[in-house]
């Protein structure tokens, strides 16, 4: 299949829903005929030929998408393949993507240089740095009806005194195309909105999810629209939001999308921790003083479902086995084959916490 629509100019954000609608149902109809095996399709997107700012965060979704159709596929079906232009040298990238022995579910071509995405261990926290939020600040929590942000609620409250407004809504539990584009558009406008009634020097965070990077079969919604929120505050720091960062949580125990008990089995044995509630809270705390666009906390280091992907930086270690920072890295050619072992209305100057 090729779908040239997220790479002409001028394309929005419903080229890419329609680009995702067009791909599950080829997917669908050729498992339903027994003729699945051995599918592989790339998506191909222009990034630099986006509408806007808004539209380019959209494309984040997929590698999201990606993820979670190849883990519900147990295959690797899906490539997603970011270009800088489409010029007669870069048509046959994607191609190369496609014929890889162990393919990256998303890269990126910059001047003919591939990048993929990868975990760098967080640097270790400087000693002195003062605390980001702010004793008796003002904050906005969205997502502040749900468990997490009542327990993000609390914790502002006691620990900094800190006056907040919560903002709530409970989306519908059944996923389509169009209710994937509506809870997406949802995340990456609403942290747009609060950008726009905030200094570029004030304090946002979004919660999304480690999902985000990894994907997870039956999580294609949650994992594709955090995805698309983790690019949308790379779009900010962009813009000069440089306190505006994303968190991907794996699971707090007992609350959030864990909810009730004995859920965090099956996470674990991908690698991702159950954090305790106080845990969790406190890692808010570590996680915004070191100010990265993206962290990962709750994900167990010496899994190999984990280490695959983690890339050591000079300087950089881990954390208690909790924090990671999203990256690019360079690579060469998609690699060949090789012996593989399993291994109220915001107040322009109040910060908000996105706990959706």
């Amino acid at each position: 299949m090729v779908d040239l629509r997220p790479t002409r100019a001028g394309w929005d954000s419903q080229a890419v829903y329609e680009l995702v609608g067009a791909t599950t149902r080829l997917i669908g109809d050729r498992a339903a005929a027994g003729r699945g095996e051995g599918l592989r399709i790339a998506l191909v997107t222009v990034g630099g030929r986006a509408h806007d700012d808004s539209a380019r965060a959209h494309i984040g979704a997929l590698q999201g998408y990606v993820q979670s159709v190849n883990a519900e596929a147990g295959a690797p079906v899906l490539v997603y393949c970011d270009l800088d232009a489409v010029v007669e040298a870069n048509v046959a990238l994607p191609a190369r993507e496609l014929v890889a022995y162990a393919p990256a579910p998303a890269v990126a071509y910059r001047a003919g240089t591939r990048t993929e995405r990868a975990l760098s261990p967080a640097p270790r926290d400087p000693a002195g740095v003062a605390a980001e939020i702010k004793e008796g600040g003002r904050y906005i929590v969205t997502g502040g009806l749900g468990g997490v942000g009542r327990e993000l609620s609390r914790f502002l409250a006691e620990k900094y005194g800190a006056r907040l407004v919560l903002v709530g809504s409970t989306p519908a539990p059944h996923l389509d195309e169009s209710r994937l584009a509506r809870y997406t558009a949802l995340k990456v406008r609403g942290m747009a909105a609060l950008a726009g009634e905030l200094a570029k020097d004030a304090l946002l965070v979004g919660f999304s999810s480690v999902n985000a990077y990894f994907g997870g079969a039956g999580y294609t919604e949650h994992s594709a629209s955090n995805s698309a929120l983790n690019a949308a505050v790379q779009g900010l720091r962009e813009q000069g939001y440089r306190r505006a960062m994303s968190l991907g949580w794996s699971a707090w125990s007992g609350t959030g999308m864990s909810g009730g008990a004995g859920g965090s089995l099956p996470a674990e044995r991908r690698g991702f921790l159950s954090l305790d509630v106080d845990l969790a809270l406190e890692s808010v705390d570590v996680a915004v003083r070191r100010n990265q666009p993206v962290t990962y906390i709750g994900l167990d280091g010496a899994h190999p479902d984990v280490a695959s992907h983690v890339r050591h930086k000079p300087g950089w270690e881990l954390v208690s086995r909790y924090f990671y920072a999203a990256r690019l890295r360079e690579q060469g050619p998609p690699p060949g084959p090789v012996s593989r072992s399993t291994p109220r209305r915001p107040s322009p100057r109040s910060p908000g916490f996105s706990a959706s």
